[in-house]
């Protein structure tokens, strides 16, 4: 949180940090966002729904949806710092601070700073180590792009699907799609101009199926080529990028998983954890590893963008799409003749 400029008591501040149990017993909790059509809905939760409660996360303090929240007693607003709020096209930072930010006020990530503090690591480890093969993935000239994950992992990976056809105007076909549900009929997209990436899950049981698609996309030998994310080893490909200690816990289960499969574990990331000299950390969810997985995509996106003679910040020469959403027509719900 002290990333964001936010402290865990300024995260808790009017009772926006709110339990499991008090999440449960609000009929709707909606997570907002600044544009449009949120407002609507911010509306329209109020007048259909009996105890509605909302918890705003927002980077634009002129915003309409920050400046309609300040007059609700039902509702809860994250503002976060101006740095955040982005002004190119594409929407960078302010997504992944809104994600932590959100994270942090519902729970589902620590907010004392001892996530943050191995999170942000990773994230540098991408943008440095990670470079040359962004490079190398820029220079082949990729015409699709598919993004792969499961569970918090497959909202990233639509994030990511979103901001390389935002970046590129379209030209790079992009698609997102969960590893399970990639086999029924999406799988027809791949050909060899289409890159692959699998955001592997943390995820012991889930990520035995992120395994087995990974290994046959690259047995079948059709995408240009499939590069996999990881928080913990499992093999030596050259494509198969591991981040760090995120996995140091599951280790027992990769090495009898990688054994079964015949490949065998080739040990851990040197940045990785010895049990037998201390007490491993707890291993990362998949929604903690969507922020420095977010970089690499991000990071590509960006890259490919400007190798295609583009502007990042305005990819868009045509103008028929915009950085904040126009020609949103709102209807009153329930009124349509």
């Amino acid at each position: 949180m002290e990333t964001l400029g936010l402290t865990a008591a300024q995260i808790q501040a009017g009772g926006a940090y709110w339990t499991a149990r008090e999440i449960a017993q609000q009929p709707q909790v909606w997570p907002e966002v600044e544009r449009p059509e949120s407002v609507a809905a911010l509306e329209l939760g109020e007048h259909r729904v009996e105890r509605c409660a909302h918890l705003i996360v927002t980077c634009n303090a002129e915003g309409n949806l920050y400046r309609r929240a300040g007059t609700m007693r039902n509702a809860h607003v994250l503002l976060l710092p101006e740095a955040s709020n982005d002004q190119s096209f594409a929407m960078t930072s302010s997504f992944t601070s809104m994600l932590l930010a959100a994270a942090g006020a519902l729970r589902l990530m620590p907010t004392d700073g001892t996530r943050s503090a191995r999170l942000s690591p990773l994230a540098i480890h991408v943008l440095t180590s990670c470079l040359p093969v962004i490079t190398s993935l820029v220079r082949a000239q990729f015409e699709r792009v598919v993004y792969l994950g499961s569970n918090e992992l497959k909202g990233l990976a639509r994030e990511a699907a979103l901001k390389m056809l935002e970046l590129t105007d379209g030209r790079v076909v992009s698609l997102a799609e969960a590893p399970l549900g990639f086999r029924h009929g999406p799988k027809t997209v791949v050909n060899g101009s289409t890159l692959v990436v699998v955001f592997l899950s943390n995820d012991a049981h889930t990520r035995r199926y992120d395994l087995d698609l990974l290994a046959e996309l690259r047995r079948d030998c059709v995408a240009g080529r499939v590069i996999a994310f990881s928080a913990q080893a499992h093999d030596s490909h050259p494509d198969t990028v591991v981040l760090g200690d995120g996995g140091a816990n599951d280790r027992k289960h990769t090495d009898s998983h990688s054994a079964a499969h015949g490949t065998g574990a080739d040990g851990f990331d040197a940045s990785a954890e010895d049990p037998g000299k201390h007490q491993a950390p707890a291993a990362l969810s998949d929604l903690e590893l969507c922020l420095p997985y977010a970089v690499f995509a991000q990071s590509l996106a960006m890259l490919r963008s400007l190798s295609l003679g583009l502007s990042p910040d305005r990819p868009n020469f045509a103008g028929t799409v915009n950085r904040v959403v126009q020609g949103v027509s709102i209807y009153p719900y329930g009124k349509a003749r």
